[in-house]
């Protein structure tokens, strides 16, 4: 066997490629650990315990809850718990009336779900479903319940006695741009 001589992988000078590995190190310095030590900084500015206390508020993990939820993945992991957020109450203490709504002030309706047969691929937004249910029927936005909106459709809650109305309403209206199928939800609430 011949032995041949090493040759050398680059040819550039040594001070290009240190300056060239400084220009790197300056990059990942620059972009990615001044704003994560910025952004731990923040959070922990008032001490660990604070963080903890922030993490644990019933608030935040609603807001977890939501961002999974609207997620749109699959739950293979543990469930996230409940939260019972407390319920203000500006009446110096006195109980909150039976059967009302709590959340608006105005006794409880019986609702039902409509399907909507567009969804977040089609770009539609909670807005964009109030808005259109608002202008072609009776009802105002504040008579419309919780909106769940999946990849292909969308499921409103509207007052029992204005379901058929609605459906007629929307029948030939178009969201976003494309005709929708509305009709009365055919399985039960989760």
């Amino acid at each position: 066997m011949i032995d041949t001589p090493a040759i050398a992988a680059t040819h550039e000078p040594v001070w290009v490629r240190r300056i060239i590995i400084a220009v790197g190190v300056l990059f990942v310095g620059l972009f990615v650990l001044v704003p994560l030590i910025a952004v731990f900084g923040e959070a922990l500015r008032n001490g660990i315990a604070a963080y903890g206390h922030a993490i644990a508020d019933p608030v935040a993990l609603a807001a977890v809850k939501l961002a999974s939820d609207a997620s749109g993945t699959s739950r293979d992991e543990e469930e996230l718990p409940e939260v019972d957020l407390p319920q203000p109450d500006d009446r110096g203490g006195r109980r909150k009336a039976a059967g009302r709504d709590q959340r608006r002030g105005r006794p409880a309706k019986a609702t039902t779900r409509l399907f909507v047969g567009t969804g977040r691929s089609s770009g539609v937004r909670p807005q964009d479903l109030v808005g259109v249910i608002a202008r072609k029927s009776y009802l105002s936005g504040r008579d419309i319940g919780a909106i769940e909106i999946s990849d292909r459709f969308s499921l409103v809650e509207v007052p029992e006695p204005a379901a058929d109305d609605v459906v007629r309403a929307l029948r030939g209206t178009s969201i976003k741009g494309q005709k929708a199928t509305v009709r009365r939800e055919r399985f039960p609430a989760r």
